[in-house]
């Protein structure tokens, strides 16, 4: 009797059926959060799809982060360090590219949605931080797409 491995057992799935399906939950998803006046929006697309030239990580399993929690050095987290630099060089270069990551992500942000996506990116680094926040705000926004908020006194 042969036993089937596990990868012998997945379920296989076309990539174009996978993208339908990705595209059908984000849709769901973008429905219910506007019905319920969240604001967060999926976008199914990779980076590349979006124009955004930054790289993704890879997933940290738990058994990486258990060797990063005892001190040791897991080949995911390694890679996922260099990808993290590579895309600090690339936002340096594209700021505007930080804009595209937030603005995919909800209907409306502030200067704050955009310090916090910049401090996910640099970690605790407070050089980078503000070097990458002041390249972020001399990127030039049409004015067709900023809507200002202004607020009274009582």
């Amino acid at each position: 009797v042969k036993t089937q491995t596990f990868s012998e057992k997945k379920i296989r799935i076309s990539r174009d059926v996978l993208q339908e399906m990705r595209q059908k939950v984000a849709e769901i998803g973008n429905a219910f959060a506007l019905a319920h006046g969240y604001n967060f929006r999926w976008d199914h697309r990779s980076y590349k799809d979006q124009g955004i030239e930054i790289v993704p990580t890879h997933k940290r399993g738990w058994a990486a982060e258990k060797l990063e929690k005892t001190g040791g050095v897991s080949r995911i987290l390694s890679e996922n360090q260099e990808i993290r630099q590579k895309n600090i060089e690339l936002l340096l270069e594209k700021p505007e590219d930080l804009i595209r990551l937030v603005a995919h992500r909800k209907a409306v942000f502030t200067r704050q949605d955009l310090e916090e996506e910049i401090l996910k990116r640099v970690g605790g680094d407070a050089l980078l931080f503000g070097v990458l926040r002041d390249k972020v705000a001399g990127v030039k926004i049409a004015p067709s797409t900023v809507i200002s908020i202004g607020l009274s006194r009582l």
